[in-house]
């Protein structure tokens, strides 16, 4: 009897697990269809995720893989291709910045290839850059007036000075923002503090290692190069007068005597020309020194990023 009452359940159990695998398919298929604007958007949270804990590459990877699903809109297009060229500019990846965003019109997208161009040293991009922003009637006056301060810096890579100064003095009379005048006043201090610094002569340096090896390079501040310098000049010259009086005294050819000669007379003439180029140096470093800190102080990265108008 109680086999009997079991029996009509048995089918009803398979009927409904026929009816699921029908039904299946239908139901999965309706959440892929879903899908997509939800990977988006988690890709979205992701990058902003690994970007807010500096962790640029993977911001990176999440933010190209966003903007390579189909699903999005332009406006959201463009706000990723600009998160994902600042996670670029983090890694100094200058040149792939530029790439992603070839073609951008929107402010942020010419402001910031402006920054990764004149990073690279590519001045006319970056000046066409910024022609761009200052024609264009839908980006603010403000905007304008921030890709103006930054592309003075182009005078910086030409190591045209002059121009740099006039061009922010200008800036600093037109701007009616405070921030726009402080950095352009900060920019024009920081020039007369390196126009001020002591600058090395280089044919001054060569006299000088004329006179005594290596006192030209201690000019320039390259001690150790000076000491070496001095150093062996004076071995090689007493070696080769002492060679020359043993040669003498034992009435013997001065072969070997002149031979330690010509290349102590080596050393000599290489001890000049490097006292010339530490100078040279010196200058180079002191420029390149000022460069940094240029950057680092009015367009360091968390700059750009705050003027871009992101994060």
């Amino acid at each position: 009897m109680l086999l009997s009452k079991q029996r009509p359940f048995i089918p009803l159990c398979f009927s409904l697990f026929l009816l699921f695998l029908t039904l299946a398919p239908l139901l999965s298929q309706k959440k892929q269809d879903a899908s997509p604007l939800h990977k988006v958007q988690t890709l979205f949270l992701l990058g902003d995720y690994y970007y807010n804990k500096q962790d640029y590459p993977l911001a990176q990877i999440e933010y190209k893989r966003a903007l390579n699903r189909n699903s999005n809109t332009l406006k959201k297009k463009s706000e990723l291709k600009s998160k994902l060229a600042l996670s670029l500019l983090h890694q100094d990846k200058f040149l792939q910045c530029t790439e992603e965003l070839k073609g951008g019109q929107e402010f942020d997208h010419l402001y910031l290839s402006m920054f990764a161009a004149l990073r690279l040293g590519w001045t006319s991009l970056a000046i066409k850059k910024q022609a761009k922003i200052l024609i264009s009637k839908e980006i603010a006056n403000r905007e304008k007036e921030e890709a103006l301060l930054l592309g003075g810096t182009a005078y910086l890579e030409q190591r045209d000075y002059k121009k740099a100064e006039e061009f922010y003095l200008n800036l600093k009379k037109q701007s009616k923002s405070a921030s726009i005048i402080q950095k352009s006043s900060g920019f024009i201090n920081n020039l007369d503090t390196y126009y001020k610094q002591s600058q090395k002569t280089p044919w001054l340096s060569g006299i000088f290692s004329t006179i005594i090896p290596g006192s030209g390079q201690i000019y320039s501040e390259h001690y150790t190069d000076g000491i070496i310098a001095f150093f062996f000049n004076v071995v090689f010259i007493s070696a080769s007068l002492r060679l020359y009086k043993l040669e003498q005294r034992s009435d013997e050819s001065h072969y070997y005597s002149a031979a330690l000669g010509l290349i102590g007379l080596n050393f000599y003439f290489s001890n000049i020309s490097s006292a010339v180029n530490s100078a040279r140096r010196y200058n180079q470093y002191q420029e390149r020194k000022f460069h940094h800190e240029v950057r680092n102080s009015f367009f360091n990265i968390d700059y750009i990023e705050k003027t871009s108008n992101k994060y």
